[in-house]
């Protein structure tokens, strides 16, 4: 059997390794040791999760082939797949009456990916999942993530029996969409703050020029996203709507990141046209949180309304704000 670690032959062999679990174990042993860690397998070139492993025979290998990352890159990477699967799985659920066996099964799967994912996340970043919490799009904030991990095991759990029973299935699916909603929350912000903090001043301050040059196309393409809605071609709708979610994500976690910077560079007044940079950076955050909610939702009317009568006039108001802190930057 051959072994790749990021396209590399490892030039060793097996010892005692006798299931290929036992294989898996050894590798991420010896990543942790150059403080490496496995962010991707392929067994003959298959996805394959570390859970089934056990469930593949040895000498029916022919190649491993892992992806290594250092800890920085393997933290930012996997607050962005556990944030993707979260999508995925919530895209998947919504607007399901019922499953079937398989499909239970898949998600019983996730879930555990979902769990080991969340718990490295944490012990890489010192986060307490008893007592974390985080903002929901309503306004309130969650119950501590533990707690939804553990609410979210039960609703699978209860779903899985109503499928083995041919009970009706739609309130235990929406449970399922409601306990994963706090942990999509907490994904998608740790992936977007990760990624911001990783990037040097130059390249924020490039990304944020890129996007201000970009402004006037990406207003007529929210434009065209609310005359999709109107016209009711829903699906090129949500189509783009993710697509300008998805963009305007990444350009608050740019501008959050580089206001920090210049506040600890000493940055004292941080408002433009009367408005201060920490109130209209809050209220398109909240905007935001509201076009997740109803891209995650379907809905349509709430999507067309933000869309129509909030979303230009917040970009009005934040688009001061870049060439400022670049300004400032420039001048350091």
């Amino acid at each position: 059997m051959n072994i790749y670690v990021n396209d590399q032959k490892l030039d060793a062999s097996l010892n005692e390794e006798k299931t290929l679990r036992e294989v898996y174990d050894a590798i991420e042993k010896w990543s942790k040791n150059q403080n490496h860690y496995i962010m991707n397998l392929k067994v003959d070139d298959r996805d394959v999760s570390p859970s089934a492993l056990e469930e593949v025979a040895l000498d029916d290998v022919n190649r491993l082939d892992f992806v290594v990352a250092d800890q920085d890159h393997f933290i930012a990477e996997a607050a962005h797949e556990l944030d993707r699967y979260l999508d995925q799985a919530g895209s998947f659920l919504y607007g399901k009456e019922y499953l079937n066996e398989s499909q239970v099964a898949d998600l019983k799967e996730g879930y555990g990916w979902i769990e080991q994912a969340t718990d490295s996340l944490a012990g890489l970043l010192g986060l307490d999942l008893q007592s974390l919490v985080v903002p929901m799009p309503e306004g309130n904030v969650s119950a501590p993530i533990a707690h939804t991990l553990n609410a979210l095991k039960q609703s699978i759990d209860t779903l899985e029996n109503a499928v083995q029973s041919n009970e009706p299935q739609s309130e235990n699916i929406a449970a399922v969409l409601i306990h994963m909603r706090p942990l999509k929350s907490m994904s998608m912000r740790l992936a977007l703050q990760l990624a911001a903090q990783n990037a040097g001043l130059e390249e924020l301050s490039e990304a944020l020029e890129q996007f201000e040059s970009k402004l006037p196309a990406f207003k007529k393409e929210i434009v065209a996203t609310n005359e999709a809605f109107q016209s009711g071609k829903e699906g090129i709708a949500l189509e783009l709507l993710d697509s300008v979610v998805e963009r305007l994500q990444g350009f608050m976690s740019c501008l959050f990141a580089l206001e920090a910077r210049c506040r600890a560079g000493g940055m004292e007044d941080r408002s433009a046209n009367g408005q201060d940079f920490d109130e209209v950076a809050q209220q398109m955050m909240e905007l935001l949180k509201d076009l997740s909610s109803a891209l995650e939702e379907n809905d349509i009317t709430a999507a067309g309304d933000i869309l129509e009568y909030e979303l230009t006039e917040k970009l009005d108001a934040i688009q001061p704000f870049p060439s400022m802190l670049r300004n400032f930057v420039a001048s350091k």
